[in-house]
């Protein structure tokens, strides 16, 4: 049964038979691995209403959840049920929070968070970065700090339990086998986290991070507030714990110890951010730590067939996960497209314009692995007028580390028209001056900000601009002689080349590398450098920099939705988009270096890098409700050398290679046409063809419980074809894969089998059958020993090898080449 819609009147909601269990839950921990779409946040609130029918009060029901709009969706979902709006719903920060003040209140803390927090957090930083800079030992390290950068990392490592100082803080016992010296990161930031914490500590300020991490060491610190704590809740419910870092997880373990339910609502599969500190094995290990008792939901209410089947292909070869799938509720349309035999940005403005034809721009958004891939596809919306934004970052040319580039090829330009005697207007002077004082620092330079600006001064006086650069700032001469390289080939038409020359002798990778916190964030930025250089190929940097001008000079324009969002095309990144749906998704880049397999353990966070890339593609195609295009550009055979690879490979994501996605599309789009047509007129092929896919594609449920069509005729037809395959010849069927197995599920639904004839069955057998490989489980006759099951088949000199157990107890093994056995039929 589907889900009614919430418009509906609340006693017309419908469950499925495992959403009314989850409901029923009352007592104990449980935790429910949810899949995509299939409506766990109407779940958790159904059980929060009938706990309240029950007698629970509402303002001691938790209902909490790791971000902002889960939580926001889950207090709209609420509003459904009647009685609940005394149920307590916060994010774990918010509910860190109220601990903290529990304890203030208490007088067991003196801890705060100003009205200006974000102002006291910056504060805090500028006066940690004048520390760094007043220390002779550490002045070095202040020239590449970045504050977003340090934000990033201080979140990060709070969350993991890292301190910058463990001394410091004057820890219990139980928080020190959890807590640890913070060792990871560049020695820049270490330092600044150092100071930082010493700052914050004298002035008893919270950051955000320590809304969770500072609310912990309260509750092991003080027992009369972890008592007060835990005796608040009754039933706690945890939504999207997939995403809790360790600071997190315990945090809600100590809230959640005395409760009388807990319900923690998840994905293994999207857990997509180890790089700050979630892990799989928080939830899988949750069952057996807890004693929780074990609820799937499966049933998909967002995709159409080619989502739900692709997904569960590609996430499948995932070890560390709970087994699962995802099964279809509402059929074939719509469509998932692959297109790789075409240049990607090609294929994907056809599309693009296409899909506007039949869905507003807001129903579109386009999921990048990271922002760096955007550049082409800005640049082709640009060039067709078609509004966009990019949510999470700037637009492309507004990054930071390629206004950087952008600024020095401004610099150089103007130095070449200077030198060419072009006179140069005002407001030309002003644009060089503001493009000299973007970059005089970057790379970190020991300049300071009075020499830069009397070498402006020199120019504006008459000055060459090398020459002022060596008068005001004699220590500098690379960087002169830089410029005046540059500037020498602002018209060459191989700006790739030129840029990536001045790259170079910048050390402007290195220092990207070196002065991000982190080295996610860094390699994030390099691949922005080299998304500019594919931009900056074929064009000279004179021809470059009024592309910029219009980019920067084009605000984008649309509507707006009655909700108040932008009805424009979106640019996001996967992280981001977790949590949303949209009617059509596009996936460009699935290429091998985009989203690439590594054998590679991570020592750092304990788990296989290649099991969350693929669960981050995951993530990408279960976005989709109507329609998923995936872009990779062809196979070049004669492959052109590139100044340096670029996230646009030429080659299939092995996850998709994996996943078989040709084939598996094809089958898909052959169900269609099958599915289109009355059961009644179906060929023998056409019938096979379902009969063998339904099982491994999860869409039997499908068939039995949410198709339009006469699921008795769709049985009654499968089990048809199997019976007057076997009056052909005994087994048959079963050599055709028509087994016990996949044969059982059409049994569920009405009359006996189908005496209808299959006008094409001796064509489908014809040539004759080749034997299919045997598989563990599946049962056999001997003319002696009777009936078995095969255990298990090995290959080996002889030819195949199968272990059998008979009924009767006996065990035995045979070359199935030559054994007199034959499989069995389940209509036999």
């Amino acid at each position: 049964m589907t889900p009614t819609p919430a418009s509906l009147p609340r006693n017309a909601l419908q469950l499925t038979d495992e959403q009314q269990r989850i409901v029923a839950h009352e007592a104990g921990p449980a935790v429910v691995f949810a899949t995509p779409g299939s409506g766990k946040t109407t779940t958790s609130a159904a059980r929060i209403a009938q706990l309240i029918r029950n007698g629970a009060e509402p303002k001691r029901i938790l209902a909490s959840s790791y971000g902002r709009d889960a939580t926001e969706a889950f207090r709209m979902k609420l509003k459904d049920f009647p009685g609940t709006q005394r149920v307590q719903v916060n994010t774990v920060h918010a509910l860190g929070m109220g601990i903290i003040n529990l304890a203030v209140r208490m007088g067991l803390s003196t801890l705060k968070v100003a009205e200006s927090a974000g102002d006291d957090r910056r504060s805090l930083y500028l006066r940690a970065v004048a520390r760094v800079k007043d220390d002779p030992d550490t002045r070095y390290l202040a020239k590449d700090l970045s504050e977003d950068d340090f934000n990033t990392f201080l979140e990060i490592q709070k969350g993991n339990l890292k301190y910058a100082d463990l001394s410091a803080v004057r820890l219990p016992g139980a928080a020190l086998e959890l807590a640890g010296p913070c060792l990871d990161g560049s020695p820049a930031y270490l330092e600044l986290y150092r100071q930082f914490e010493v700052l914050r500590r004298e002035a008893q300020l919270l950051t955000y991070p320590d809304m969770i991490v500072s609310a912990w060491e309260l509750l092991l610190t003080f027992p009369t507030l972890l008592a007060a704590v835990q005796g608040t809740y009754d039933h706690v419910t945890v939504d999207e714990y997939q995403d809790v870092n360790l600071a997190q997880r315990e945090l809600i373990d100590l809230v959640c110890a005395k409760a009388r339910s807990v319900l923690i609502l998840g994905d293994d599969d999207q857990n997509i951010y180890t790089w700050r500190g979630s892990h799989t094995r928080f939830m899988l290990e949750y069952p057996e730590v807890q004693g929780a008792a074990i609820y799937r939901l499966t049933a998909n209410f967002r995709s159409v067939a080619g989502v739900v089947v692709l997904g569960n292909a590609v996430v499948q070869h995932n070890r560390m996960r709970d087994p699962k799938a995802m099964t279809l509720t509402r059929g074939f349309g719509g469509g998932v497209y692959l297109h790789q035999h075409e240049p990607q940005q090609a294929a994907f403005m056809r599309e693009l314009r296409s899909a506007l034809t039949r869905y507003q721009p807001g129903e579109i958004v386009i999921l990048v692995r990271r922002y760096g891939q955007t550049a082409q596809f800005e640049a082709a919306l640009r060039q067709a007028d078609i509004a966009y934004q990019v949510l999470g970052a700037a637009q492309f040319f507004e990054r930071p580390e390629i206004r950087t580039l952008v600024q020095y090829a401004r610099l150089a330009m103007f130095i070449a028209q200077v030198d060419a005697g072009v006179k140069v207007a005002v407001d030309g002077y002003d644009r060089a001056r503001r493009a000299w004082m973007a970059v005089y620092a970057r790379p970190s330079r020991y300049l300071r900000r009075e020499d830069a600006e009397a070498v402006f001064q020199g120019v504006q006086g008459g000055q060459p601009f090398t020459t002022a650069l060596m008068l005001a700032a004699g220590r500098l001469p690379l960087l002169a002689r830089t410029l005046e390289w540059l500037a020498k080939r602002v018209d060459d038409e191989d700006g790739a080349g030129v840029f990536e020359g001045l790259i170079s002798r910048l050390g402007y990778r290195a220092y990207l590398e070196t002065s991000s916190s982190l080295p996610e964030l860094g390699r994030e930025k390099l691949e922005s450098v080299d998304a500019f250089l594919t931009v900056a190929k074929g064009r000279s940097v004179e021809a470059l920099l009024p592309m910029v001008d219009q980019a920067e000079a084009t605000a984008p324009r649309f509507e707006r939705n009655a909700d108040g969002r932008p009805n424009v095309i979106t640019f996001m990144t996967l992280f981001r988009a977790k949590g949303q749906e949209w009617p059509v998704v596009m996936l460009p880049d699935v290429d091998s270096d985009t989203y690439h397999g590594s054998s590679l353990e991570d020592p750092a966070k304990g788990q296989d890098v290649t099991e969350e890339e693929r669960r981050l593609l995951y993530v990408g195609i279960t976005r989709a409700q109507e329609e998923l295009h995936l872009f990779c550009d062809p196979i070049d055979e004669e492959p052109q050398l590139a100044i340096k690879p670029g996230p646009h490979q030429l080659n299939l994501s092995p996850f998709l290679v994996q996943a078989k996605a040709v084939s598996l599309l094809q089958t898909l789009r052959d169900l269609q046409e099958t599915l289109r047509v009355p059961s009644e007129t179906w060929t023998a092929a056409q019938t096979l063809q379902l009969a063998l896919n339904a099982g491994p594609l999860a869409l039997t449920p499908f068939f039995l419980e949410y198709w339009e069509g006469n699921a008795s005729a769709l049985c009654a037809r499968v089990q048809g074809l199997a019976v007057q395959m076997d009056r052909i010849r005994p087994s048959v069927a079963a050599e055709h894969g028509l087994n016990a197995e996949t044969l059982l599920p059409f049994a569920y639904f009405g009359p006996e089998a189908s005496d209808a004839p299959f006008t094409d069955l001796l064509t489908l057998l014809d040539p004759p059958v080749l034997e299919r490989p045997y598989v563990g489980g599946e049962r056999i006759e001997h003319p002696k020993f009777g009936g078995g099951v095969v255990q298990g088949v090995r290959q080996t000199a002889r030819g195949l090898q199968l272990s059998v157990v008979f009924d009767s107890g006996t065990e035995a093994r045979f070359l199935a080449s030559t054994a007199p056995i034959s499989r069995v039929s389940m209509l036999n």
